[in-house]
């Protein structure tokens, strides 16, 4: 199943392409200021009317600011950076690999023309653009884990693992391990309820109601550090009768 950051990559790998071409073929550069100026329009727009879909909002604005940087030259741009800052965002909007995939079709397109101009200079801003993809990995990353850390957000799992197996892949995630802990003690509190349906003596009653106390006190427990590590809250334990 194809995800949304992967539609959003596969999508701004194909506009970008067109745009560059758009802005520098005899035929159709002259057309490139008016779609600017009905881009950065329809960005505004969209901004101020369907700022939810961030999607919309995300392809408007990066055509705008590729055809503003096309307007005024690519490589010469006084706009040029904004491309920096465009990757980063989409990093965080989407994944770091939507950023990577807009940042390599961009690099396949400027890398034609190295040389045209002054080796060096074009060197340069191929590195340079290259070296936005560890960037945008580092700075989501770090955002990620401050926010985590401040107990403002809660990191599922982390990207990047090696795991041995399927189970512990699916265990990586925070919250279905809570789940799975947690189950193993109410499941057994459920088995003991239906023992004691036919449980008749007083010895093998008093046996399963402190079993059931203890299940429901690991229960808690748990819930309770889950709660602790997710929200940086001390809570306090309610005593038992």
């Amino acid at each position: 199943m194809i995800t949304k950051h992967q539609w959003v990559g596969f999508g701004l790998a194909i506009i970008t392409p067109v745009i560059y071409i758009f802005t520098i073929h005899s035929a159709t550069k002259q057309y490139s200021f008016p779609l600017v100026i009905f881009f950065l329009i329809l960005s505004i727009s969209a901004y101020l009317f369907r700022r939810n879909n961030i999607i919309l909002l995300t392809y408007t604005v990066t055509v705008f600011i590729l055809l503003l940087v096309g307007t005024t030259g690519w490589y010469f741009s006084p706009f040029f950076n904004w491309i920096y800052l465009l990757a980063i965002a989409l990093a965080f909007l989407f994944h770091p690999n939507v950023s990577t995939l807009f940042i390599i079709v961009l690099l396949a397109l400027f890398l034609p023309n190295v040389g045209s101009i002054d080796t060096v200079l074009d060197m340069l801003l191929l590195m340079s653009l290259a070296a936005i993809i560890p960037l945008t990995y580092f700075l989501r990353n770090e955002y990620l884990r401050l926010k985590e850390n401040e107990k403002k957000i809660l990191v599922l799992e982390q990207e990047k693992a090696h795991f041995k197996d399927t189970l512990e892949e699916v265990l990586a995630n925070k919250v279905t391990k809570f789940a799975v802990d947690l189950r193993e003690p109410v499941n057994d509190i459920k088995q003991l309820a239906y023992f004691n349906k036919n449980t008749k003596t007083a010895k093998d009653i008093e046996s399963s109601r402190k079993k059931i106390i203890d299940l429901a006190e690991k229960s808690l427990d748990l819930l309770k550090t889950f709660e602790e590590k997710t929200t940086g809250k001390k809570l306090v334990k309610t005593p038992s009768r």
